[in-house]
């Protein structure tokens, strides 16, 4: 999908370095984002989160999240994860569920 980590990606700061490097952005896609009420959030100050961690943070947050939990795909800075990630403060995080199209 793109660049990657530590290529120049999303999750490179985009401003201020001290303070971009903090925060981990989360993007919702398709009808994620109406499930959440938002296209993006950002969680300051997150400390590194494993691919079940990251889940349960949203679900706790957005229990109508869960029942799209198995069917969604997760991007860190651009990239498919293959569902063991780490994400750190910096990357930006894509929920992605399948879409249909013809």
């Amino acid at each position: 999908m793109g660049a990657g980590r530590g290529a120049g990606g999303a999750g490179e700061p985009r401003g201020d370095p001290g303070i971009e490097r903090l925060i981990m952005r989360i993007l919702f896609f398709a009808h994620l984002k109406n499930v959440t009420g938002q296209a993006e959030l950002e969680w300051p100050n997150s400390p590194p989160l494993k691919t079940p961690d990251l889940w349960d943070r949203l679900t706790r947050e957005w229990p109508a999240l869960a029942v799209h939990r198995q069917a969604t795909r997760l991007a860190c800075n651009g990239e498919y994860t293959m569902g063991d990630e780490v994400f750190h403060p910096g990357d930006e995080i894509a929920l992605i569920p399948p879409v249909s199209g013809g």
